[in-house]
C-alpha cells in the first residue's frame, strides 16, 4: 500500500515539471525586454501597439516589458534601446518617423529596423515573410509618439551641420544616411 502515494507523488511531480517546461517555452517566443523598456514613453508605446502588421497579427503583447510579437514571431517589436548613434546605413522617414535599416550581414534572412532620432529607441526584427514597407508605414504611427532628439535622416541634398565630423560629412554625399 505504501506504494501508491509514492507513484502519485511522482506522477505530480512529472506533470509539473511538464507544466513549467511548456510555459517557459511559450515565454521564449516573446522579445528580449530593452534596457529602458519600463520608461513611460515605451509603456505608452506598447499599448499603442497595432493589433496586425500586414497579414500578420499581434500574438502577444507584454505593455511592462514593451514588446510584442506578430505572427507566432515573424515580426518581434520592443521598446526601450538607447538613441542610435549617427550611421552610414541607410535611413528612411515614414510617416514623420525615421528609420534605419540595419545590415544583418551575409546570409542573414531577417532585417531589422531601428527608429532613429527617438529617445528611447525601438527595433522591429522582421522574418523573410515581412514586407519592410509595411512594417515601416503600420508601426510609425505609434512611434511618432516616442520623444525626438536632435537626429534626423539625411540625404545629399541636405546640407551638413556646422560643426559636423568627417565621417558625418561623408556620410551625407550617400543617398540616405542618418546624422
Amino acid at each position: 500500500m505504501p506504494k501508491r502515494p509514492l507513484v502519485i507523488a511522482l506522477a505530480l511531480g512529472a506533470s509539473a515539471g511538464a507544466a513549467i517546461l511548456a510555459f517557459q517555452g511559450l515565454a521564449s517566443d516573446s522579445p528580449e525586454p530593452a534596457p529602458h523598456a519600463g520608461s513611460a514613453s515605451c509603456r505608452g508605446v506598447a499599448a499603442a501597439y497595432p493589433e496586425s502588421i500586414g497579414t500578420f497579427r499581434r500574438t502577444s503583447v507584454d505593455t511592462t516589458a514593451a514588446a510584442a510579437t506578430y505572427g507566432d514571431g515573424a515580426l518581434t517589436l520592443r521598446c526601450g534601446l538607447p538613441a542610435m548613434l549617427p550611421t552610414a546605413e541607410m535611413c528612411v522617414s515614414i510617416g514623420g518617423v525615421d528609420w534605419v535599416l540595419k545590415n544583418e550581414g551575409e546570409g542573414s534572412r531577417d532585417k531589422t529596423i531601428v527608429t532613429y532620432g527617438r529617445s528611447p529607441a525601438a527595433e522591429a526584427v522582421l522574418g523573410p515573410d515581412v514586407p519592410t514597407d509595411v512594417a515601416l508605414v503600420e508601426l510609425s504611427a505609434a512611434m511618432k509618439n516616442l520623444p525626438k532628439n536632435d537626429r534626423r535622416c539625411i540625404d545629399a541634398a541636405t546640407p551638413v551641420p556646422t560643426g559636423a565630423s568627417d565621417q558625418q560629412r561623408g556620410n551625407a554625399q550617400s543617398s540616405r544616411n542618418a546624422i
